[in-house]
C-alpha cells in the first residue's frame, strides 16, 4: 500500500509544480473531490482522481509486480481555451517523463484521448465553466514483500 502512496504524492506534486496550477490566483489542485460549486473559489483548478485498475498486477515471476495505475485529470476552467489549454500542460508533463515515486518503478505513461465540454454546473456567480478531462495510464512495477 505504501507504492500507491507514493504513487500518488508523486502524482500531486508533478502537477501542483505546472505553471498553471502554482499560482496563487488559481484553484489549486485537490484529489478525487471538487471544491464546492456553490463556494466562490478561483479558476482554473484540477480534480486529480484515481481509477481503479482494469486488472490485477501481473506476477513477473520473481519478487516483483507490473500494473497500470490509470488516474483521471479533470480541470475546470472560465473559458475553453483555458480548460484545453491546462490540459495541454498536463498531457505534455506527463508523455515526456516518467513519474519518480519513492517507491516503486514508472516503466511508462499513456495518454489517452481528451475532450473538452461545457460543465453542466455553474460557476457561484453564474458563469459558464469548462471542463477538460484526460486519462493518463502509467505502468508501475513494484517488489512484492
Amino acid at each position: 500500500m505504501a507504492e500507491r502512496q507514493d504513487f500518488i504524492n508523486a502524482i500531486m506534486l508533478r502537477v501542483e509544480a505546472l505553471a498553471v496550477f502554482d499560482e496563487p490566483a488559481n484553484g489549486g489542485v485537490h484529489l478525487g473531490v471538487a471544491p464546492d460549486p456553490d463556494d466562490e473559489h478561483e479558476f482554473p483548478y484540477l480534480v486529480v482522481v484515481l481509477q481503479p485498475s482494469l486488472g490485477e498486477d501481473y506476477r513477473t515471476g520473481g519478487p516483483t509486480t507490473l500494473g497500470i495505475w490509470p488516474v483521471l485529470f479533470n480541470v475546470y476552467a472560465l473559458t475553453a481555451a483555458a480548460a484545453a489549454g491546462a490540459l495541454e500542460d498536463i498531457e505534455a508533463d506527463f508523455e515526456g517523463t516518467l513519474l519518480a515515486p519513492a517507491t516503486g518503478t514508472c516503466l511508462a505513461s499513456f495518454v489517452g484521448s481528451s475532450i473538452v465540454d461545457v460543465d453542466p454546473d455553474k460557476a457561484a456567480d453564474g458563469e459558464e465553466v469548462w471542463h477538460a478531462t484526460v486519462l493518463i495510464e502509467f505502468q508501475m512495477q513494484r517488489t512484492l514483500t
